[in-house]
Protein backbone atom coordinates (compact mmCIF):
# COMPACT_ATOMS: atom_id res chain seq x y z
CA UNK A 1 0.00 0.00 0.00
CA UNK A 2 2.27 2.88 -1.24
CA UNK A 3 0.27 5.81 -0.12
CA UNK A 4 0.24 4.16 3.35
CA UNK A 5 3.94 4.40 3.53
CA UNK A 6 6.55 6.92 2.72
CA UNK A 7 9.73 5.67 0.59
CA UNK A 8 13.12 7.22 1.44
CA UNK A 9 16.11 7.56 -0.60
CA UNK A 10 18.98 6.56 0.87
CA UNK A 11 22.72 8.03 -0.05
CA UNK A 12 23.14 4.57 -2.06
CA UNK A 13 20.46 6.01 -3.99
CA UNK A 14 18.29 3.33 -4.09
CA UNK A 15 14.67 3.86 -2.87
CA UNK A 16 13.66 1.79 0.83
CA UNK A 17 10.61 1.50 2.71
CA UNK A 18 10.13 4.33 5.19
CA UNK A 19 7.92 4.53 8.39
CA UNK A 20 4.37 3.94 8.24
CA UNK A 21 2.48 6.79 8.23
CA UNK A 22 -1.40 5.56 7.77
CA UNK A 23 -2.59 8.00 5.15
CA UNK A 24 -5.92 6.47 5.07
CA UNK A 25 -6.85 5.77 8.41
CA UNK A 26 -5.98 9.98 8.99
CA UNK A 27 -8.25 10.65 6.39
CA UNK A 28 -11.13 8.40 8.25
CA UNK A 29 -10.45 10.44 11.54
CA UNK A 30 -11.00 13.45 10.26
CA UNK A 31 -13.83 12.36 8.44
CA UNK A 32 -15.23 11.03 11.94
CA UNK A 33 -15.73 7.49 10.69
CA UNK A 34 -13.66 4.27 12.64
CA UNK A 35 -12.18 1.30 11.04
CA UNK A 36 -13.66 -1.78 12.04
CA UNK A 37 -12.32 -4.52 13.73
CA UNK A 38 -12.74 -7.90 14.72
CA UNK A 39 -11.14 -9.57 17.89
CA UNK A 40 -10.82 -13.23 18.00
CA UNK A 41 -12.11 -14.27 21.50
CA UNK A 42 -9.07 -16.51 22.32
CA UNK A 43 -6.09 -14.33 21.02
CA UNK A 44 -7.21 -11.19 21.59
CA UNK A 45 -6.10 -10.43 18.14
CA UNK A 46 -7.63 -8.61 15.11
CA UNK A 47 -9.28 -11.35 12.80
CA UNK A 48 -11.11 -8.98 10.08
CA UNK A 49 -10.10 -7.54 7.04
CA UNK A 50 -8.33 -4.52 8.70
CA UNK A 51 -5.96 -7.15 11.05
CA UNK A 52 -3.35 -6.09 9.40
CA UNK A 53 -3.60 -1.99 9.36
CA UNK A 54 -5.13 -2.27 13.30
CA UNK A 55 -1.86 -4.91 13.95
CA UNK A 56 0.68 -2.29 12.13
CA UNK A 57 -1.28 0.87 13.96
CA UNK A 58 -0.48 -1.22 17.20
CA UNK A 59 3.38 -0.79 16.58
CA UNK A 60 3.11 2.35 15.25
CA UNK A 61 1.29 4.14 17.98
CA UNK A 62 3.50 2.56 20.94
CA UNK A 63 6.99 3.94 18.89
CA UNK A 64 5.55 7.40 18.34
CA UNK A 65 4.52 8.02 21.78
CA UNK A 66 6.86 6.18 24.12
CA UNK A 67 10.36 7.23 24.83
CA UNK A 68 12.80 4.64 23.37
CA UNK A 69 14.81 4.46 26.53
CA UNK A 70 12.06 3.20 28.68
CA UNK A 71 13.79 0.18 30.12
CA UNK A 72 10.88 -2.79 30.05
CA UNK A 73 7.10 -2.51 29.02
CA UNK A 74 6.61 -2.89 32.93
CA UNK A 75 8.10 0.64 33.37
CA UNK A 76 5.83 2.40 31.13
CA UNK A 77 3.47 4.45 33.03
CA UNK A 78 -0.37 3.66 33.65
CA UNK A 79 -0.97 7.42 32.60
CA UNK A 80 0.54 6.17 28.95
CA UNK A 81 -0.88 2.67 28.51
CA UNK A 82 -4.54 4.46 29.08
CA UNK A 83 -3.37 7.06 26.36
CA UNK A 84 -2.30 4.35 24.03
CA UNK A 85 -6.14 2.42 24.59
CA UNK A 86 -7.61 5.80 23.60
CA UNK A 87 -6.40 6.42 20.67
CA UNK A 88 -7.02 2.84 19.96
CA UNK A 89 -10.95 3.77 20.39
CA UNK A 90 -10.56 6.72 18.68
CA UNK A 91 -9.46 5.17 15.59
CA UNK A 92 -11.17 1.56 15.89
CA UNK A 93 -14.32 0.23 16.11
CA UNK A 94 -13.67 -2.76 17.94
CA UNK A 95 -16.58 -5.51 17.89
CA UNK A 96 -16.24 -7.86 20.65
CA UNK A 97 -17.68 -11.16 20.74
CA UNK A 98 -17.19 -12.33 24.28
CA UNK A 99 -14.22 -10.48 26.10
CA UNK A 100 -15.27 -8.01 28.25
CA UNK A 101 -14.18 -4.70 27.45
CA UNK A 102 -10.96 -4.70 30.08
CA UNK A 103 -9.73 -8.34 28.88
CA UNK A 104 -9.73 -6.73 25.67
CA UNK A 105 -7.89 -3.93 26.47
CA UNK A 106 -5.51 -6.06 28.51
CA UNK A 107 -4.71 -8.00 25.29
CA UNK A 108 -4.23 -4.66 23.41
CA UNK A 109 -1.92 -3.06 25.92
CA UNK A 110 0.27 -6.29 26.08
CA UNK A 111 0.51 -6.31 22.25
CA UNK A 112 1.94 -2.57 22.09
CA UNK A 113 4.16 -4.26 24.56
CA UNK A 114 5.40 -6.99 22.12
CA UNK A 115 5.38 -4.05 19.31
CA UNK A 116 7.42 -1.84 21.20
CA UNK A 117 10.14 -4.76 22.28
CA UNK A 118 10.44 -5.68 18.38
CA UNK A 119 10.99 -1.51 17.64
CA UNK A 120 13.66 -0.97 20.65
CA UNK A 121 15.53 -4.80 19.35
CA UNK A 122 15.31 -3.75 15.35
CA UNK A 123 17.08 -0.41 16.63
CA UNK A 124 19.71 -2.02 18.36
CA UNK A 125 20.39 -5.01 15.71
CA UNK A 126 20.50 -2.22 12.77
CA UNK A 127 21.76 1.09 14.42
CA UNK A 128 24.23 -1.00 17.12
CA UNK A 129 25.28 -4.17 16.06
CA UNK A 130 24.51 -4.08 11.78
CA UNK A 131 24.78 -2.52 8.66
CA UNK A 132 23.50 0.95 10.14
CA UNK A 133 26.42 1.46 13.17
CA UNK A 134 27.01 4.40 13.54
CA UNK A 135 24.46 6.26 11.88
CA UNK A 136 21.53 8.32 13.72
CA UNK A 137 18.02 6.52 13.81
CA UNK A 138 16.63 9.99 14.29
CA UNK A 139 17.00 11.17 10.96
CA UNK A 140 14.91 8.11 9.68
CA UNK A 141 12.59 8.07 12.29
CA UNK A 142 11.22 11.02 13.56
CA UNK A 143 9.72 10.29 16.91
CA UNK A 144 13.66 9.51 18.47
CA UNK A 145 14.66 12.66 19.20
CA UNK A 146 18.22 13.55 19.16
CA UNK A 147 18.89 15.37 22.83
CA UNK A 148 16.95 12.06 24.25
Amino acid sequence: MVDDQTLIRPSSGRASRGPTRFKRLSFRRAAGEKTHVDIDDNTGMASSPNAKTFSNYLGVVSLERLSIFINSWNDVLEVDRNMLWEDVLGRFTLLLLSLMLEQLRSKIISNNGIKFRQFKSTLMTKYVFGKYKGQNPCLKYANIHEET
